[in-house]
């Protein structure tokens, strides 16, 4: 870990080892949050998990190792497709969490005004949040249904967090719904009778409507008040 050594085991040894280091909660951002410069070349996309101890805080994006054998001359290029068999390729790929910097202090994650962000939410896209079309229960996530022992909520339930699950489960309603009246097969959608103008406009409002997820999947997944 001293070396930003790969964790490459399973992941609740990972967690473990940090408890065992000291560390309090973890916390999801968006790197650009994070001056991190050029640091690790990363296939994990937008978000960075901090980890948070009492007097410091590191930051952890995932990672891409690629073993040198990938680059050996006499391995072919066949236009990205391995030439011969690939555990990776065909099994699939494994997210692989690197700790690209380790910062001094505290990082301060507000908690989030669940009412309030509803009212903004609701001001900006003209719609009503939390929504009565959606169950207030908890948020799972689509996919195929899992043994009961194993149905767990997208985040953790709580009496806090109830409101988090419904704004969340109501702005995933209103994507879905955005996206099936923008799929150029739905020929008799409103959004395919609109002019140009405002056309623009509806695309406009999705553009928000996407923000507006992502900024409330970050304040749910850093909910930890019970």
């Amino acid at each position: 870990m001293l070396d930003n050594a790969l964790l490459a085991d399973d992941f609740t040894l990972w967690l473990g080892i940090l408890r065992q280091s000291g560390a309090v909660r973890l916390s999801l951002h968006l790197c650009t949050e994070f001056d991190l410069g050029t640091q690790r070349a990363t296939r994990g996309g937008e978000y960075a998990v901090v980890v948070h101890y009492a007097d410091r805080h590191e930051i952890w994006v995932v990672g891409e190792e690629r073993a040198a054998w990938l680059a050996h001359p006499l391995l072919p290029d066949d236009a990205g497709f391995p030439a011969f068999p690939d555990a990776t390729h065909w099994g699939g790929e494994l997210d692989s969490y690197w700790r690209i910097a380790e910062r001094p202090g505290t990082l301060d994650v507000p908690d989030t005004n669940w009412k309030q962000l509803a009212v903004a939410i609701a001001a900006d896209l003209d719609i009503r949040v939390p929504s009565s079309l959606v169950p207030a229960g908890p948020v799972f996530l689509f996919g195929q249904e899992p043994e009961a022992w194993a149905k767990l909520p997208l985040f953790p339930k709580s009496a806090v967090a109830a409101p988090a699950h419904h704004l969340l489960a109501t702005l995933y309603r209103e994507q879905a719904t955005f996206s099936n009246d923008t799929n150029p097969k739905n020929e008799g959608s409103h959004y395919q009778s609109l002019d140009a103008e405002s056309a623009v406009n509806m695309e406009n409002w999705g553009r928000r409507l996407d923000s507006w997820v992502i900024e409330a999947q970050l304040r749910c997944a850093n909910e930890c008040r019970s």
